[in-house]
């Protein structure tokens, strides 16, 4: 999980094999408050920064989850290299989630046998 703007300022390293989520996106590369609507071109320096670790098709979803009664929650999903047409849709209450573009190979194998083993799970817990 990170926030925006604190991707962009301290270049933090993406791991694209596992799931990430954006924080305030809709704010991305600003502290101040504004009600107007984000350009389009607010989301090109993002951008440029996820294509490093994602392909230009990678799908995203700008999830929003309303903290109004009357107002809809909602998904809008998306590629990473149309960004910028989903302006509209990357508020301040949005979080953009991004899937993981692979699954990386399993490393422990011993672990990973003992994972559906009631005897393991026993030796592991107060059972």
């Amino acid at each position: 999980m990170y926030e925006a703007t604190d991707l962009l300022l301290r270049q933090r390293p993406l791991q694209s094999d596992v799931p990430c989520l954006l924080w305030q996106i809709g704010t991305v590369e600003s502290r101040l408050y504004s009600e107007s609507a984000s350009k389009p071109e607010r989301f090109a320096r993002i951008k440029h920064y996820l294509l490093k670790f994602y392909p230009p098709e990678h799908k995203l979803v700008a999830v929003y989850s309303s903290t109004y009664p009357l107002v809809q929650s909602a998904l809008t999903v998306f590629s990473l290299n149309d960004i910028e047409s989903y302006a509209e849709f990357l508020h301040q209450g949005v979080t953009v989630y991004i899937p993981p573009v692979e699954n990386r190979p399993i490393a422990d194998h011993e672990l990973y046998s003992e994972m559906d083993n009631i005897t393991y799970l026993n030796k592991i817990t107060n059972s």
